[in-house]
């Protein structure tokens, strides 16, 4: 018996394009940098016409729930080394990614002891299909797009102290009311050393400063 063999037509899969990891401009590495303000920069990649930018306080980006991330279109997809950048800068005081983390949300409220922020970007063309393998499953058969990027580096920075939190709410609100009492009977605000709020002298009479110095000592003898 005769074998006969039969060719059919190639068929293309999987197509990946190649591309150069992402190098990182600034902040540079060890720096430190307005985390309200955070306007990172670096250098597109042949062949990217996607990047996605990536903020943890995790140096290995293994947690996807501690990682706040931006899509963004590439400038110049077919050239390397032009700057690249995020159309406005991310405050990241305000990402729940990052405020999952106990140490930068105790940084967040105090403005004191900041913690290491660490940044990346990685780089695809969209119509790879599935593209690189992803980060976090390691598994190359995902479907899911999110984090099959080709990644450069990642750089760090510190966030810059920041001034004392403005007095919150309440204490407003208990000083509006002292000065809305204090104009109501056209006295002086209470200063300090003043007991639950009790001014000496009367509607009529405004308290001398000898009044107010002694008050203390006047009470403790009645």
């Amino acid at each position: 018996n005769a074998s006969i063999c039969l060719e059919t037509d190639p068929v293309i899969t999987n197509l990946a394009t190649p591309i150069l990891p992402v190098r990182l401009d600034a902040p540079v590495d060890l720096s430190v940098a307005d985390d309200t303000q955070f306007n990172p920069t670096w250098e597109t990649s042949a062949g990217a016409d996607f990047f996605q930018l990536e903020v943890s306080t995790d140096r290995t980006f293994s947690n996807p729930n501690t990682i706040a991330r931006r899509l963004i279109i590439s400038s110049f997809p077919t050239v390397s080394g032009q700057q690249q950048g995020l159309a406005e800068p991310m405050n990241l005081s305000q990402e729940p990614a990052l405020l999952a983390d106990p140490i930068y949300r105790a940084f967040n409220n105090s403005g004191i002891n900041p913690p290491t922020i660490y940044w990346r970007v990685g780089g695809r063309h969209e119509e790879d299909r599935p593209g690189p393998v992803d980060w976090i499953t390691k598994k190359p058969d995902s479907g899911d797009l999110t984090w099959r990027f080709v990644y450069g580096r990642a750089s760090r920075f510190t966030p810059a102290i920041r001034p004392p939190n403005p007095p919150g709410k309440s204490a407003v609100a208990r000083l509006n009311r002292e000065m809305n009492k204090t104009r109501a009977s056209n006295l002086p605000l209470p200063l300090p050393g003043d007991v639950n709020g009790q001014k000496s002298g009367t509607r009529s009479q405004v308290p001398t400063i000898q009044d107010i110095l002694g008050g203390a000592r006047n009470r403790r003898r009645l």
